[in-house]
């Protein structure tokens, strides 16, 4: 048994996989020049627990009713990578505050649809980028059905970057929605390249650090999202058990509800501990990060 938490839980030795990794995480942020300075501060036992549900939940507006709800304003970013999705658009559009694409994210979503009709039923609110990859035909639909097209030449942010800025600034053209939402669902930002992954994952915890914005990455296979220090109730509904906690810079955690639970002596990091595989005994798993940030995934298995 003792091996087999051993493997599973992957307290690696230093791997060249581990160091390449690294490589990775540390170009992606140069590259963006916009990944948050890191977080050094720790967590307190008195920390107010995040209640945090699954993104699915979200969008099927499965979310129990609670005082905070109405200050939680759901969004949607549709990236330019196939819709690896096992839920209708059209029965979670309601829940939507507001629906962005990124460039070619538009193409991705005018193909979803069958119809003008519904295209224009399901128009996003915003398009955002430099437009090199969407189609002319689908942008002009979408700005004559009433989108706002945000163009963007600068390069050096990414999409998913482009796209929250635009949403979050003053003078966002979003309309009936705070631009300052907690929660977005991304869909389109796994499954890809994986310095496009990481990349995305620089800009989740870039937000989460500065406006507490909480970014829920969705496809078939799994959830994902960047947890900074804070106290965590992570409500997996459907999904699970199999999760993960993985980190994206040197940090530490503590957790609640594991088959094998984190402790605070245990130093997450590439190439030392890294708690993939793990399993979910409890519907709701509790987290602390202490310090650092850490990536929490969950596989969609049922």
């Amino acid at each position: 048994a003792s091996a087999y938490r051993h493997t599973t839980h992957t307290h690696t030795k230093r791997t060249q996989s581990a160091k390449v990794m690294a490589a990775i995480v540390r170009s992606v942020s140069r590259f963006t020049n916009t990944l948050a300075a890191p977080i050094v501060g720790m967590a307190t036992s008195s920390a107010t627990t995040q209640q945090r549900h699954s993104g699915l939940r979200l969008l099927r507006g499965q979310v129990p009713a609670d005082k905070d709800a109405a200050a939680r304003p759901l969004g949607l970013v549709v990236l330019n990578y196939e819709l690896d999705i096992d839920f209708d658009l059209r029965a979670v559009w309601p829940q939507c505050a507001w629906v962005a694409c990124a460039d070619g994210g538009a193409n991705r979503l005018f193909d979803y649809f069958d119809t003008d009709a519904e295209r224009i039923a399901h128009r996003p609110t915003l398009v955002v980028g430099d437009m090199d990859s969407a189609r002319p035909e689908v942008v002009e639909l979408y700005r004559e059905a009433g989108s706002h097209i945000n163009h963007v030449e600068e390069q050096d942010s990414n999409d998913l970057h482009k796209v929250l800025r635009a949403v979050q600034h003053k003078d966002s053209a979003i309309v009936g929605a705070d631009p300052e939402c907690s929660e977005v669902v991304v869909i389109g930002g796994l499954g890809g390249r994986i310095d496009q992954e990481f990349q995305n994952f620089s800009v989740a915890l870039t937000f989460a650090s500065s406006k507490g914005t909480r970014l829920v990455f969705v496809n078939q296979s799994c959830t994902c999202e960047v947890l900074v220090p804070g106290k965590y109730a992570l409500d997996l509904h459907d999904d699970g058990p199999t999760c993960g906690i993985l980190p994206l810079e040197p940090a530490r955690a503590t957790s609640e509800g594991l088959k094998w639970d984190l402790t605070e002596d245990m130093a997450l990091q590439w190439g030392g501990i890294v708690s993939s595989s793990n399993h979910a005994l409890k519907p709701v798993v509790t987290i602390s990060v202490l310090s650092g940030s850490v990536i929490w995934t969950v596989a969609r298995e049922s």
